[in-house]
């Protein structure tokens, strides 16, 4: 047997050893491979240091379709077995899980698992797989741990990550807002088209945000189901009070909009953009120069102010519930503020008078809007999403001026 040479087995063109291979070699180790379902001979197992099962896109189960499987999953049996190592990728895993007595097969309830994921290492892996390590993952079948199995990590179940949770968001609703755009505008015979744009906007990794996660997302937990996340999945959890719980993640500033330049281009030609909705996809630059999302939500107030000074447009409009933005807010004295100044907008802030998740991120976005315009008259409006026209109007909402 040789001590320094592994067998990969190979199941599609499309998925050799690849990375795998180059890290064996720079060990000192060396790879032969047999691509099975091209008819390579399945050498004798016995004669390797250890085994690399590779992924494909059958399942474990049909050696119906692929004959090959029969011989393979005895292999891959009696290697396990006899204490030879052996390492499952994919479908592979699948294989090593079945031939283990696990099962294997499809999601009860259907879910597909694509995307990047964050693996969490147990307290068995700590010591050998780094925290924060991302991997894509592609899995339409899972498996079971087999009888005596020790678990090193493990991800979310089939969870959307959460920056491909605001992509199809963005996506979705940006459809939904140029269709719904796109039909009331034939009515009035107005022919300019609609166009929605995927947007990415840049974090910087370093942001301080990323020390304090404080946006809320999704839905309210218990106390049970709060544990059971903070411990298992890693999240962030705030106790709101009265038994109620959330998951909570950062919310870094938006550095630049990826996409800026196509929607510059759209522009210029005349058609009307739906973008940077959610505040974009949060995305980050690692070590190695690769874009990469990241577990964030941008605040979409900050960021239609960063997209508004990129198209040095003279006027921003934010769009929310309530007609002003008012100082001593729900107190006897409220007053409702109608033109200010950003110097005046900024005192207030200073003063803590806006909420810190709702109008604060409005009021902030209109001082940066307004001190960072080309525009000597440029002016930020926060209004009630049912009164835009009298808001540009000058009738209604809250105008920050220059000042």
């Amino acid at each position: 047997m040789s001590e320094t040479t592994l067998l990969a087995l190979q199941h599609i063109a499309c998925e050799p050893p690849a990375a795998f291979e180059d890290e064996l070699r720079s060990r000192g180790l060396d790879l032969e491979r047999a691509e099975l379902d091209e008819g390579d001979v399945l050498p004798d197992w016995r004669e390797f240091a250890g085994l690399i099962v590779m992924g494909g896109p059958m399942g474990a189960y049909e050696e119906g379709a692929h004959p090959w499987l029969v011989e393979e999953k005895a292999a891959i049996a009696a290697a396990a077995r006899a204490g030879h190592p052996v390492w499952g990728v994919c479908l592979g895993a699948q294989l090593l899980a079945h031939e283990l007595g696990a099962p294997v097969g499809p999601h009860p309830e259907g879910y597909h698992e694509f995307g990047y994921y964050e693996l969490f290492p147990t307290d068995a892996g700590r010591a050998d797989i780094p925290a924060g390590l991302r991997v894509t993952q592609s899995h339409y079948h899972g498996f079971g741990m087999p009888a005596g199995a020790t678990l090193l990590a493990r991800s979310e179940l089939y969870p959307i990550p959460l920056e491909v949770c605001v992509a199809d968001t963005q996506a979705g609703m940006g459809y939904m807002i140029a269709q719904c755009l796109s039909n009331a505008m034939n009515q009035r015979n107005l022919t300019q088209n609609v166009t929605a744009v995927v947007t990415t906007v840049l974090v910087d990794p370093n942001d301080p945000a990323f020390q304090d996660p404080n946006k809320a997302i999704g839905p309210g937990l218990t106390e049970a189901q709060a544990e059971t996340h903070r411990t298992k999945d890693g999240w962030q959890i705030r106790d709101e009070g009265k038994g109620r719980f959330r998951r909570v993640v950062p919310s870094p500033l938006p550095r630049k909009i990826i996409e800026m330049p196509a929607i510059e281009s759209l522009i210029v030609g005349g058609q009307i953009v739906v973008c940077c909705g959610g505040g974009g996809i949060p995305v980050a630059v690692d070590s190695n120069g690769r874009v990469r999302g990241v577990a964030a939500v941008i605040d979409k107030d900050r960021t239609t102010g960063l997209l508004a000074r990129h198209l040095q447009a003279p006027t921003l409009v934010i769009l929310t519930a309530v007609e002003y933005a008012c100082i001593n807010f729900g107190k006897p004295d409220e007053q409702r503020l109608e033109q200010i100044t950003a110097d005046e907008a900024e005192k207030y802030l200073n003063a803590n008078q806006f909420g810190a998740g709702s109008m604060r991120p409005k009021i902030e976005a209109g001082i940066e809007f307004v001190r960072n315009s080309p525009h000597a008259e440029a002016t930020a409006i926060i209004a009630h999403v049912n009164h835009f026209a009298a808001a540009l109007d000058g009738k209604s909402g809250t105008r920050i001026m220059r000042g």
